[in-house]
């Protein structure tokens, strides 16, 4: 941001946009305050929730609901965590365990609309998820929440690879939607931006800044997508214990197929190597 200033961007916070239109070869932006702005070019990075009139289309699975909460673990378990992510699998749904940054620990899962509809509240499904997982129970024994309620989205658009032309650039969630289970949603959408302002800076049209996005990312979202989907089936979730000791090397190639390929990466992106998986089922 304070790079973006010095260059001569004028940067707004706290403002709320209402929608965003064409008018004569210019974009009309109407704020929520009622004020208009009018923009050459349009850049959407406004993740997971989309602006009215521009919703995107085209996810493959969007009946799941996301949870997001911090966590302080009891020291033995933060420490065994170290450079792990751990997957668990629900009825319903799956999630994951992991450290992020001040040695605090991030439980996130997506569970199906219909699953959450019946169980009623995110007190009674941590609770259920807890109850029938033991290594996650014994991982979160002691734990201290951070935030007084969890985050929360619905109708998350996985699989969701922007293909529609409009004319507006379309960065991170906007244009791509992988299944959280990847680890890869972050990479994908610094990629997505850096590749973005290259093609804009070079004169290229928004529409191919897509095209050239969608074939870089296709393959590996189609993949994440149609394992997200059995991982919240009970098929599903009882074959998975069983394909990972049948397969050891399984959850290493699922990682690094449905990373970004090595040849998209542009500029001075680094990625780095994803944690290993543990896979619990929760019975």
């Amino acid at each position: 941001m304070k790079h973006a200033q010095e260059g001569g961007c004028k940067l707004r916070r706290g403002v709320c946009v209402d929608s965003i239109e064409a008018h004569n070869n210019r974009w009309l932006i109407r704020l929520r305050d009622g004020e208009t702005l009018f923009a050459q070019s349009v850049f959407l990075a406004n993740g997971k929730h989309d602006v009215r009139g521009w919703s995107r289309k085209g996810g493959k699975q969007c009946d799941l609901v996301g949870f997001k909460m911090h966590w302080r673990l009891n020291p033995i378990e933060t420490e065994s965590l170290r450079g792990v992510m751990e997957l668990f699998l629900f009825p319903g749904g799956y999630g994951g365990l992991s450290l992020v940054e001040r040695e605090t620990a991030n439980l996130c899962f997506v569970v199906r609309r219909t699953e959450l509809q019946r169980i009623g509240t995110w007190d009674t499904l941590h609770a259920a998820i807890l109850s029938e997982n033991l290594h996650l129970r014994r991982r979160m024994r002691d734990a201290d929440a951070l935030w007084e309620r969890p985050l929360a989205v619905s109708s998350i658009p996985y699989g969701y690879l922007v293909n529609e032309p409009s004319g507006i650039w379309r960065i991170g969630d906007q244009a791509a939607v992988v299944p959280s289970f990847t680890g890869d949603g972050m990479a994908i959408a610094l990629h997505s931006g850096a590749l973005a302002a290259e093609m804009f800076l070079a004169g290229t049209s928004a529409d191919e800044y897509h095209r050239t996005l969608a074939a870089q990312l296709s393959r590996g979202i189609s993949l994440a997508t149609h394992i997200s989907r059995a991982m919240v089936t009970g098929a599903g979730r009882a074959f998975a214990p069983f394909g990972l000791r049948l397969f050891p090397h399984a959850v290493q190639w699922i990682a690094n197929s449905t990373r970004i390929p090595e040849s998209a990466i542009r500029g001075n992106e680094k990625t780095q190597e994803k944690p290993a998986h543990r896979i619990e089922r929760i019975a």
